[in-house]
């Protein structure tokens, strides 16, 4: 775990630290750099996502128990955020009844403190 952590920090260095014009394929005596129409990028993410769903699916079929321990993560994900969600909710949402409770108990304790002085 720690390589993977390690090389995702040196290599977003190295992205930032990099020039744009080297990353995008600019050349240095072309002002305008490389012109890449939109649709060959689309295809291009479009293929990508298709070759990343195909090696999950391979991964999958390969390895079971790797495929079930991701669903159960995603699926405690999913149940730790809807429920810290309801929690959120919970927490801003005033009570519609706040006020009227508030009264009868502050009404109970100047009785029972009218009891002690008499």
């Amino acid at each position: 775990m720690g390589f993977i952590l390690r090389s995702v920090f040196w290599l977003t260095l190295a992205s930032i630290i990099v020039p744009a014009e080297a990353r995008f394929g600019y050349d240095a005596n072309d002002a305008s750099g490389k012109e890449v129409p939109i649709s060959e990028q689309m295809h291009d993410t479009a293929y990508a996502a298709w070759g990343f769903a195909v090696q999950v699916g391979k991964t999958c079929d390969s390895n079971p128990a790797l495929c079930e321990a991701g669903q159960n993560l995603i699926s405690t994900v999913t149940n730790t955020g809807s429920s810290l969600l309801e929690e959120a909710q919970a927490y801003f949402v005033e009570p519609q009844d706040a006020h009227v409770a508030d009264a009868s108990t502050h009404a109970q304790q100047h009785k029972k403190f009218q009891d002690r002085i008499e």
